[in-house]
């Protein structure tokens, strides 16, 4: 057998754009592949080398194949016809006779794909659109950030070296956040020492108002939770009243929208003193909050309730970090 995308590493629509949501059917030369008794047996393989026969038609996102929203090979024996549609069922490209030859020379796809090992070494590149390339390391080949990045044309933003980034010759790279290319990437990871995501002295912003926090570049993308630790604190100035102060820490997954009843609260500190004192209050707790696996973010939100009702009279101080992060496997 011999993989459909040896030739075509990424499949593309009539605009130059990368197939998103595309429809790929595979027959008996000179048929229409649509017909099913015209279709001919396609094999999927994936990266442990198990093979299964794939269901017609297949799928593409970000131009590649995929399986349950992953990138796969697929395979099929002899010469065979191949029917390209858009998300929308019209049709991009029919080959009536495609024969093992118009495919081979590239039957280990990862021959395809160029490799740096940090960022730098990637971007400096000479690609075309259409080209994948791979990063061991973002900033370090051992940093465990590494990615496959599909180049395309450039969008107009500058790369932000998470999802997108600028390559020396003007086009852009794509991250392919569905895919997880090395095995020792699963598991948990702690990390050597806990990077800082948030120092304030000045936490008002984040009373009272969910806050997206971005862990990158510490946690991947591809990350299914991380470790985080929070430390919030503040002090009451004198009161000529016996008071208590209190202060809580809420977290959620970034988009899930649950409010502070629903959400995760990391925990809650209170204090409370004589007239005339001041009252200290604060904590640090680690917690585990859930990532989507595509973008290495959560939402946080502090609440504090002080004598002073609500009028902000007390300055929290918030510092949050990430200790790791765990990658499940797919």
């Amino acid at each position: 057998m011999t993989p459909i995308q040896s030739s075509k590493t990424v499949f593309f629509d009539n605009s130059g754009n990368v197939l998103e949501n595309g429809y790929i059917y595979i027959g008996q030369p000179s048929t229409n592949p649509q017909v099913s008794g015209n279709q001919k047996t396609v094999t999927f393989e994936d990266s442990s080398g198990y093979q299964f026969t794939a269901s017609q038609p297949l799928r593409t996102i970000a131009g590649r194949i995929v399986y349950n929203g992953r990138p796969i090979a697929a395979l099929v024996d002899g010469v065979h016809s191949m029917l390209i549609l858009n998300s929308a069922s019209v049709q991009i490209e029919y080959t009536a006779s495609i024969t093992p030859s118009d495919t081979a020379g590239t039957v280990d796809l990862s021959d395809t794909i160029r490799v740096g090992l940090t960022l730098d070494a990637v971007k400096a590149f000479d690609v075309a659109v259409g080209d994948v390339v791979r990063s061991v390391g973002s900033a370090t080949a051992t940093d465990g950030l590494g990615a496959d990045w599909l180049t395309i044309s450039a969008t107009g933003g500058a790369g932000d070296d998470v999802d997108l980034i600028d390559f020396d010759n003007g086009l852009q790279g794509q991250r392919d956040i569905s895919k997880l290319y090395r095995r020792e990437d699963i598991g948990t990871h702690i990390l050597d020492s806990p990077a800082a995501i948030i120092s304030s002295t000045d936490a008002t912003a984040y009373r009272n108002v969910w806050t997206s926090v971005n862990l990158n570049p510490s946690v991947p993308n591809t990350a299914h939770a991380a470790l985080v630790r929070v430390d919030l604190s503040t002090v009451y100035p004198s009161s000529a009243i016996a008071a208590s102060t209190s202060v809580f820490a809420y977290a959620r997954p970034t988009g899930s929208g649950l409010s502070t009843v629903a959400a995760t609260r990391v925990v809650r500190a209170y204090n409370q003193t004589d007239a005339n004192n001041t009252i200290p209050v604060g904590f640090v707790n680690d917690f585990v909050i859930k990532l989507n696996g595509t973008a290495a973010t959560f939402d946080i939100q502090i609440i504090v309730n002080d004598p002073s009702s609500g009028s902000n009279n007390t300055t929290p101080d918030l510092y949050v970090s990430v200790i790791g992060y765990i990658v499940n496997p797919e």
